[in-house]
């Protein structure tokens, strides 16, 4: 009796005054057994629910997974870049978002494999939180016909000198001269 008066003021509440409207409401709650007890036993699985051709479990499931990846690696393309959805309806951009996200895509599996190698598992989006912590300043020195550029890499935590050492990425140890850079435009 609580939720059907629930379940009418609800329907009360999203009525417009003007419309008056007596109703009854008449439900029949009751405990499906077998339903019950096939969630029981299938307790911890993961159902997949598709309309693929496919019987073998294994394969499902992995073209399952990557189909995750890309989805995940278009987030993160979009979030990365500050992008927003968009509903494309002229062909030639679509094919420019796909031009852009397939690099994304790319370079996320790209990370995953590198970080599988190096015993990091495959988490890109944690490694980037992480890299965040790595800080470089690039200082501008005037000389007499040109402007030196040097690139300065501040000194990592120890924790982030572990990580590029299991990435087998070395930083450099001294200012590192910088050249061919596009001036920015005002």
């Amino acid at each position: 009796m609580k939720l059907q008066s629930k379940i009418i003021d609800i329907i009360n509440e999203n009525i417009p005054d003007n419309i008056n409207i007596n109703a009854e409401l008449i439900m029949d709650i009751y405990k499906n057994e077998d339903r019950l007890l096939w969630a029981m036993d299938i307790g911890g699985s993961y159902i997949l629910r598709n309309n693929w051709t496919e019987s073998d479990p294994k394969i499902l499931w992995g073209t399952y997974i990557k189909l995750t990846e890309v989805e995940d690696s278009f987030r993160t393309e979009k979030h990365d870049l500050g992008m927003q959805p968009i509903f494309h309806q002229k062909p030639h951009r679509t094919h420019a978002h796909i031009l852009v996200c397939f690099p994304a895509l790319t370079m996320w599996r790209t990370l995953q494999l590198w970080m599988k190698a190096s015993g990091l598992g495959i988490a890109p989006r944690k490694l980037i939180e992480e890299l965040r912590g790595l800080k470089s300043l690039d200082v501008l020195l005037p000389m007499r016909d040109k402007i030196l550029r040097l690139r300065m890499v501040a000194t990592p935590t120890k924790e982030l000198q572990v990580l590029l050492q299991r990435l087998k990425i070395p930083l450099p140890n001294k200012p590192k001269k910088i050249e061919n850079v596009v001036e920015k435009m005002a």
